[in-house]
């Protein structure tokens, strides 16, 4: 366990902005990339009933999921395997099909749409409030008079740098085992496929 004021000193603090800001930047752009994908499906006319429309976007999953499970190296200390069981033939209709009875590719594609739709906006909120306004109290005497309402507000700025590092820490903290209870390996491999 860390003491509180080692926290300030310590790469923890690093390694959680880099990773709430990488998840953002990620989950922010993932939505762009599965609309164009699926984009391109529409504009080939070979949308039957949303189903190859909705393809790329399983396809994908397993990728960010792969990404996400590296991700989760920068503030977790155990390492998250790659649950998917190996294709036994060759083919991408078989890759296709086996992937499709895999429980955690499913569970993958919840995590894209749980990461692209909600997460990756309030690690991007928190970032910025845990960033703005400390920055914007520090600097308010720097463009305005140093009067008691300039001292007030830095004196605000500072405690806020003193706290913002917290709540960045424990929601990457909080982050993380959500992307592992998701994105792990459960049970015993056999578990994993479903016939």
């Amino acid at each position: 366990s860390m003491r509180p004021t080692r926290l300030l000193r310590s790469l923890w603090l690093v390694r959680s902005i880099l990773y709430l800001a990488t998840g953002a930047l990620l989950g922010c752009s993932t939505p762009v990339v599965v609309i164009w994908m699926i984009h391109g499906e529409l504009t080939l006319g070979v949308l039957v009933g949303g189903l190859l429309a909705y393809l790329p976007v399983v396809a994908f999953a397993p990728s960010l999921a792969r990404l996400e499970r590296w991700r989760l190296k920068l503030v977790d200390e155990w390492p998250v395997d790659d649950p998917h069981l190996p294709v036994d033939r060759p083919g991408w209709r078989h890759r296709l099909r086996f992937r499709l009875r895999e429980q955690v590719t499913w569970r993958e594609v919840g995590h894209l749409f749980i990461s692209g739709a909600v997460m990756c906006w309030l690690d991007a909120v928190l970032l910025a409030f845990a960033v703005w306004f400390p920055v914007t109290f520090l600097f308010y005497p720097l463009t305005n008079d140093l009067e008691p309402e300039g001292l007030f507000v830095f004196g605000c700025g500072v405690a806020l740098v003193l706290v913002a590092p917290y709540p960045v820490c424990a929601w990457a903290g909080a982050r993380a085992a959500m992307a592992r209870a998701i994105l792990a390996r459960r049970g015993t491999r056999s578990e994993e496929h479903t016939s």
